[in-house]
């Protein structure tokens, strides 16, 4: 690659997160290993890049890996994920994961999270809650 090329790699975004204080979002993106060079290439603080999602994302990668996307997983699996989440309980009111737990399966009106997966007004609610979620989150 020349210097005056442009430095393009692939990657996968891993973190989403808001800076109210600056009016920004910030992404993460993992790539791999080999690319190091072409992300330092472009790495530099306040240098101008641009993000496109691919026409294939790189499913296959994460299948050869054992992981799942988001929507590959059951309700069930994703409320148990969102409980963790320390921005959740901020967004919910919660004081920790298990208070989340609690008040995501009253919300949901069940009384495990399994029932997440069998229930279709359970399930509702709860897309409806993660989706209230997000963009809260992305709303900084």
């Amino acid at each position: 690659m020349s210097d005056d090329a442009p430095a393009m790699f692939q990657g996968t975004i891993h973190g989403l997160r808001t800076v109210p204080t600056r009016g920004v979002v910030q992404v993460t993106v993992e790539c791999k290993i080999e690319d190091q060079a072409k992300v330092a290439k472009i790495a530099i603080h306040g240098a101008w890049v641009a993000v496109a999602l691919l026409k294939s994302p790189p499913e296959e990668s994460m299948k050869a890996k054992g992981k799942r996307t988001w929507h590959e997983l059951s309700s069930a699996e994703q409320a148990g994920i969102t409980a963790n989440d320390p921005v959740f309980w901020k967004y919910f009111g919660s004081a920790d994961e298990h208070d989340a737990a609690i008040r995501i399966r009253k919300f949901c009106g069940v009384l495990s999270r399994a029932e997440l997966n069998t229930q279709e007004t359970a399930k509702q609610r709860w897309e409806e809650l993660h989706s209230k979620f997000t963009a809260w989150k992305l709303a900084g």
